[in-house]
């Protein structure tokens, strides 16, 4: 069984997630470097944390900027203290982004890899099987699976380095989000109309509107009152 790569610290909902740690990172990546293995497990970890916490609050929050940056937040506090150093060497290099959380919305503004911010899975499908992207050649599993290599890759340059943790902390988000992990006819909920305070789409109710429906305004602004990824 690996080791748990994520720091003992304290934030709400974690005894919630004490069994989930160990088995985060699926089999296929615990071959990579500690620091890329304790990226992601602890970024798998807080965006099951994040919907645990939603369902608690008796809300369900949404996976737009705000969500991104609160799931980054809350891996880059969870990852061992060497984990956690060589993000914060990484993020200095960023001529725009100043923490890693910050940094996660970098692969949405604008889009990039677009192809790559989902997984369309067959209406019969019950679990991922052993193709990662049944109905395409890439997808947000493969890209997970793409950075992981190059943050783990103790030869690759900086730059590369720094743009793969970015585009590693978003899609491990992502693939937290119903909607990405979804079926193609409805293109991810975005065929599906809501009615209601979020009259716009299913997809649009989890990226965005929720949040703002059940928090207020002021929780798009949440990470501006944090000392973030410093």
């Amino acid at each position: 069984m690996p080791t748990v790569l994520c720091a003992a610290s304290n934030w709400p909902g974690r005894s919630a997630l004490a069994n989930v740690q160990v088995d985060a990172v699926p089999s296929q990546w615990e071959d990579s470097s500690p620091m890329a293995k304790s990226i992601t497990r602890c970024a798998s970890i807080a965006g099951i944390a994040f919907v645990l916490l939603a369902l608690s609050a008796n809300s369900v929050l949404a996976w737009g900027d705000t969500a991104h940056r609160i799931i980054c937040e809350i891996a880059f506090k969870e990852l061992n203290p060497q984990a956690r150093d060589e993000v914060k060497r990484l993020i200095r290099l960023d001529p725009v982004f100043f923490t890693f959380s910050g940094s996660c919305i970098w692969p949405d503004h604008p889009r990039k890899r677009s192809r790559e911010h989902f997984v369309n899975l067959p209406r019969s499908a019950t679990q991922l099987g052993n193709d990662p992207c049944p109905l395409a050649d890439k997808c947000l599993v493969t890209a997970i699976e793409v950075d992981l290599e190059i943050v783990a890759d103790t030869g690759a340059h900086d730059a590369s380095k720094l743009d793969a943790l970015k585009f590693l902390g978003h899609w491990v988000g992502d693939i937290h989000q119903p909607m990405h992990v979804s079926f193609k006819d409805d293109r991810g909920g975005n065929r599906i109309k809501e009615a209601g305070p979020c009259s716009r789409n299913l997809h649009a109710v989890w990226d965005g509107c929720i949040v703002l429906t059940k928090l207020g305004s002021h929780s798009v602004d949440w990470h501006r009152s944090q000392n973030m990824g410093r």
